[in-house]
């Protein structure tokens, strides 16, 4: 509604330009040269370019904005939703333009606007969008996906508030120990760094059960590149992956600053003798 409040904006204030430069340029102009005639064709006509450019700017906005501004429109970023790929990856020009042309599709059917408050249909009255199959479709999807979606391969998904979780507690002293095994070159790439926040933050709602489960596709390749034994604890490693990234900066990094303010006192020590 966002969206269409903007857009719609817009484009009403370019049908009043439209207009004004129908009455009082495009209009006078055809009398003066004879062609009065013509008048009411010519304003048909631009009623007519009027509707396509409508019809453009909604899908060009979303398609545009959709694939320029990972996901969002501006109405998209205010309700905090974004649309992502089924498999969690950023959408891509060819699905925003997908998804955005199929609009039109999941907007039927068109009803008059009398159903609103008489039984009686009056066919010159205003024909308005009912939604109806996206609604339906999205009630039947897992995703909650209109049709549009399901062709493009999207979904619409709730924009998580940023927000810095506390560094999770491990109780089992194993975590430590198995931390200290971890070969010291490794690099803690930034997704892997986030995947380990993520689920080091949701462990203690997980029951061990679904603990073992999520843990299994990052645990398995990691004990085959660190050459740990195939029956590892895949939820042990994990615990132990996160205190090695996590937990030991943050043990360390006073220290650190401590080190760091010694060296400065002594520069400045130095200096002033």
């Amino acid at each position: 509604m966002l969206d269409l409040f903007l857009v719609g904006s817009v484009l009403f204030g370019l049908g009043i330009l439209l207009s004004l430069l129908y009455a009082f340029a495009i209009a006078p102009l055809l009398y003066y040269l004879g062609l009065g005639s013509l008048t009411d064709d010519v304003g048909i006509s631009l009623l007519g370019v009027a509707g396509l450019i409508g019809a453009a700017a909604f899908w060009f906005y979303g398609a545009f904005q959709e694939t320029y501004r990972n996901g969002q429109t501006w109405g998209k970023s205010i309700a905090k939703i974004q649309v992502l790929s089924v498999d969690g990856c950023a959408i891509d020009g060819v699905q925003a333009m997908t998804r955005n042309l199929f609009r039109y599709l999941d907007i039927l059917p068109f009803v008059p606007a009398t159903l609103l408050y008489v039984f009686e249909i009056e066919f010159t009255a205003p024909w308005l969008p009912t939604c109806l199959i996206g609604l339906i479709c999205m009630a039947i999807s897992p995703r909650y996906q209109r049709i549009g979606d399901l062709i493009a391969g999207t979904m619409v998904v709730l924009v998580e508030k940023k927000w810095v979780p506390d560094l999770a507690q491990f109780e089992d002293a194993r975590v430590s120990q198995l931390a200290d095994l971890i070969p010291a070159n490794f690099q803690t790439t930034p997704s892997l760094a986030n995947a380990l926040s993520t689920y080091g933050d949701a462990r203690p709602r997980l029951t061990p059960e679904h603990r073992a489960e999520i843990a299994a596709n990052l645990a398995v390749p990691l004990k085959e590149k660190f050459g740990f034994p195939a029956d590892t604890d895949d939820d042990l490693l994990l615990c132990a992956l996160y205190y090695r990234t996590y937990a030991e900066v943050e043990q360390q990094q006073p220290h650190e600053e401590q080190e760091h303010d010694e060296d400065w006192l002594m520069l400045k020590e130095k200096k002033s003798s």
